[in-house]
């Protein structure tokens, strides 16, 4: 006979006794329903019989109780609902048929099934219509008193009820297209209007409002395309000058990100030209402008503004590596006469690597109206990455270096394998030995850089 420890003679009783408690909830759960089901609380029954199927879904005696009792329970909400009917108390009855639903969707889990009484259904029917012909009603009220958008909730929620009541579809597709020319001819002479102030941009939006009720709409395609034309601001990009002490092209970088990042806005009343166009045939303007000529020469070539860019300075910190021993044991075996091995650690030291650096980019940046020759936008924005490095070095076999001795970890159950040993961290060894450079983390931060100058030209531009 086998023979079980007192623990897996305990963690079977436990099982058992869990199994035991769990079968007297079903069978005290059932018996409360049986209660009230004897009392003629059939819908109450009816909780506890599932209340025990959520314990055990096997529960055949529950199950059979439920088949007894399931139309029984369905006549008594089909009373319930018939009350509430007589009195007036319509949104009762709604509530009561979703129960109902509720009740016969439980069964359907345990492949109990009964009808839906007749009586239950005409109610409801009557119920809808009693809802669908109020909301009709508010809804024509509404309509001869001008409130439209109020008409149409009214409207939707009249064929929510009943999809195909009078004339309800019908009445809101009309209100709806009401709806959308007022929108419409409010749109199209608020555009008029601040087209005729010189308010280009806003009047395009208000065009492109008034196209979306209504389309096409008088001659809205035609006044948008001009407030679009009038509107549209044409921004000269200059290469971006690097007055920091550090070179090596970064400020090529930041000029690509900001015409990137600009045209990604998408905004129809922006039209980058670039630095390649600030040229007369004699050599590149961009790269040796000053600020005053610059806007000359912007005017001169039909800009609306000059965008200039510098990087002022790069504060570099940290960037140098540190080194410690670590101690540490390698590990070995010793195999004895009966051929046994034993873990043994020989003591060494391994050298471990540290370092850290950060860098900061300054950058300023004006946006000019070529116009007034007065800066409309500008700013010095800052913005910083760093780098950290963590790595070791060791002339032997790293993957058997160990933190704690293994001779120091004893027999186990599991022969010599090193259960209670900490074994050296094995992604030091294969880390990343140099720290990033300032070019390595001038990327994302230009890019970022770029990202706040695009969003705070594209403010300026759209919404001024």
């Amino acid at each position: 006979m086998k023979n079980y420890s007192s623990f897996t003679i305990y963690v079977i009783f436990i099982v058992i006794v869990q199994c035991s408690l769990h079968a007297q909830s079903v069978s005290k759960l059932r018996k409360i329903g049986n209660e009230f089901e004897k009392n003629g609380s059939i819908v109450k029954a009816s909780e506890y019989y599932l209340k025990a199927l959520d314990k055990r879904s096997s529960d055949k005696k529950s199950i059979a109780q439920l088949k007894k009792i399931a139309p029984m329970v369905m006549d008594k909400y089909a009373q319930d609902a018939n009350k509430a009917y007589t009195m007036k108390k319509y949104e009762r009855v709604l509530e009561i048929y979703d129960l109902s639903k509720d009740f016969l969707a439980e069964l359907d889990d345990f492949d109990v099934y009964v009808s839906t009484p007749s009586i239950l259904k005409d109610l409801k029917k009557n119920t809808d219509i009693y809802f669908a012909n109020q909301h009709y009603e508010d809804g024509k009220r509404n309509i001869q008193n001008g409130l439209l958008e109020e008409a149409i909730k009214d409207l939707e929620s009249c064929i929510s009820y009943d999809a195909y009541y009078k004339d309800a579809r019908n009445l809101l597709d009309k209100v709806r297209d009401d709806l959308r020319l007022i929108r419409a001819e409010k749109y199209y002479y608020s555009g008029v209007t601040k087209l005729s102030k010189k308010e280009f941009r806003s009047a395009y939006k208000d065009f492109g409002e008034c196209l979306s009720n209504k389309s096409p709409y008088k001659d809205a395609y035609q006044l948008r395309a001009q407030a679009l034309e009038k509107g549209l601001a044409k921004i000269g990009v200059l290469n971006v000058k690097n007055l920091s002490n550090y070179r090596n092209g970064i400020e090529k970088t930041l000029y690509t990100n900001i015409v990137n990042n600009i045209e990604n806005k998408r905004s129809p009343f922006i039209e980058i030209v670039n630095s390649s166009r600030f040229n007369n045939g004699s050599g590149n303007y961009s790269g040796s402008l000053t600020e005053s000529s610059a806007i000359l020469v912007g005017r001169e070539m039909g800009l609306e503004f000059i965008l200039i860019a510098k990087v002022l300075d790069v504060d570099k910190s940290g960037g140098k590596l540190t080194s410690k021993d670590v101690d540490a044991y390698e590990l070995y075996y010793v195999q004895n006469s009966s051929g046994k091995k034993t873990p043994k650690g020989r003591k060494v030291k391994f050298k471990l690597y540290e370092g850290a650096s950060r860098v900061t980019y300054r950058v300023d940046y004006k946006l000019i109206s070529t116009k007034t020759n007065q800066i409309i936008k500008s700013s010095v924005i800052s913005e910083s990455a760093s780098d950290q490095v963590k790595y070791a070095f060791y002339k032997g076999d790293h993957e058997k270096l160990c933190v704690t001795d293994p001779a120091e970890n004893g027999d186990s159950i599991l022969g010599s394998f090193l259960t209670n040993v900490t074994m050296v961290d094995q992604k030091l060894f294969k880390s990343r030995k140099s720290l990033k450079t300032p070019y390595d983390l001038h990327k994302p931060v230009f890019e970022t850089i770029s990202k706040k100058i695009a969003h705070e030209v594209y403010i300026e531009i759209n919404e001024n």
